[in-house]
């Protein structure tokens, strides 16, 4: 049974009276998101952290989170998001709620891995059959939707908030979305085929380092070294340049963070120097030199998302990728042995900053504010179940998703997660700037960037056109 904050309190303070000897015990039974409170030393101690937790875990959950009201108005909330690789936990959450609230119906649909998000969402909200809940990206998409954002700061999750992560869901002043992730990604590598080339992977985090390791593993590849364990293995990275977000979004991050900084100030940025241009050509030629159509690149842009990872990477033909935490549950389902060797490498840019991985805010979830009021509310009350409650998290299992809150209900359980953490911990992190881009201009960018590979334009032919898309799209 739920207990109200006053009983919670009570619990507390009769907690602090008791035996210091039973304190663990006893504190184990008050936790934010399944994660026991350490003990204290002292009485006062207790108390002051147990009222804290009180007031995270109500910060989340002091509104009443939707669940058994049966009794509600009839209310249908649509959820229209971009993650292929959360779609099963996202329609089996929206059923657990409709089983404990009938009078709401929960649908989702999902346009991701290898379609264009973004021009599907604009066609969808054009069609008048617009959904409740939208899944966005960061401050360029809050701009670009303003028009259709609700207010969300009388929401109680909004001062459980990460402190990095509120800018990118605030705009006008206003918290307008619900930052329900954070992300991290660099190069993700088969630790076990590395070692079993012979490989030491330790300490390997600079341009260089990464070039020589990938080097051998090739050569071993051509040597036919390792067909015998790796039947399937043809090259050392897989690099799905198909995709405009990897190549337009991802891949130029590294290269425009250093310049812009933040995902605010790209957002607010007329024109960029694109000062590392260069060095984005560097990493560039280092994927496409390690793929199997190193001799042939203009391949590479019929590679998509599913070839290069659920074809490529997860099926053994590859050994490395730039990817993120996010495929670790689809590797999972394709082989739970390689989910379990995964590693994670920086993505280098040569002589500027080549130790770092990328993290910030993965996404966020916005309310429809042009749906009816009673669709608004259900969506609402949907909304924070999902993200504050372990019965909304349970189908994560804290696999996917890191939160964007203070004391999330489901830690993190994800092999790449972890490894980021270490990056984070040293300071080793580039920031999410893509999110502030021009909205459009990441596939313009991925075009020039597969029209390089395919040898119709010189790399300082792309990163001018670049430039010169970015100034026009602002200036509109």
């Amino acid at each position: 049974m739920n207990r109200t904050p006053k009983q919670v309190l009570s619990a507390v303070l009769a907690m602090a009276m008791i035996d210091v000897k039973q304190r663990k015990k006893q504190s184990e039974q008050i936790s934010m998101g399944g994660t026991a409170m350490k003990k204290l030393g002292k009485t006062v101690a207790l108390i002051l952290s147990s009222l804290m937790a009180v007031t995270a875990f109500y910060g989340c959950e002091s509104k009443s989170v939707g669940s058994g009201t049966s009794s509600v108005q009839k209310a249908m909330v649509n959820i229209y998001q971009f993650q292929v690789e959360t779609n099963d936990e996202v329609v089996a959450t929206a059923k657990n709620y409709m089983k404990e609230n009938p009078n709401v119906t929960v649908t989702v649909q999902t346009v991701g891995g290898s379609s264009d998000y973004g021009s599907s969402l604009r066609a969808k909200m054009a069609s008048g059959d617009q959904p409740e809940i939208i899944q966005l990206s960061g401050p360029s998409d809050l701009v670009e939707w303003k028009d259709s954002l609700e207010d969300l700061s009388d929401q109680s999750w909004v001062k459980d908030l990460l402190p990095s992560v509120k800018d990118d869901s605030t705009l006008n002043g206003k918290t307008v979305a619900f930052p329900y992730s954070t992300l991290d990604y660099g190069i993700i590598y088969n630790k076990q085929m590395f070692a079993d080339a012979g490989i030491d992977m330790n300490g390997v985090d600079t341009f260089e380092k990464i070039d020589a390791a990938f080097g051998k593993l090739k050569q071993k590849i051509d040597s036919g070294a390792m067909k015998n364990k790796y039947p399937s293995l043809e090259a050392v990275m897989a690099f799905p340049a198909k995709e405009s977000w990897v190549s337009g979004n991802h891949s130029s991050n590294i290269a425009l963070a250093p310049e812009l900084g933040t995902a605010m100030k790209a957002l607010n940025a007329k024109t960029i120097n694109f000062t590392y241009a260069s060095e984005l050509k560097d990493y560039i030629d280092l994927m496409v030199k390690y793929t199997k159509y190193a001799k042939n690149p203009s391949a590479l842009n019929a590679v998509d998302y599913s070839t290069a990872l659920d074809q490529g990477f997860a099926t053994e033909r590859d050994a490395a990728i730039q990817m993120g935490q996010w495929v670790v549950p689809e590797i999972n389902k394709i082989d739970p042995t390689l989910g379990e060797n995964l590693g994670l490498l920086p993505i280098p840019l040569k002589g500027v900053q080549e130790g770092n991985i990328v993290a910030g805010v993965g996404g966020l979830w916005v309310i429809n504010k042009n749906s009816s009021s009673v669709n608004k509310s259900a969506a609402k009350k949907f909304l924070q179940w999902w993200w504050c409650t372990k019965d909304g998290q349970k189908e994560y299992k804290g696999d996917i998703i890191l939160s964007g809150l203070k004391n999330p209900p489901v830690e993190p359980n994800n092999v790449i997660s972890i490894a980021g953490e270490k990056y984070i911990a040293s300071g080793k992190v580039t920031p999410v700037v893509f999110t502030g881009y021009p909205s459009g201009w990441p596939d313009k960018l991925s075009q020039g960037i597969q029209s390089y590979l395919s040898g119709t334009k010189t790399w300082g032919q792309v990163i001018q056109q670049a430039k010169d898309d970015w100034a026009k799209l602002r200036s509109n």
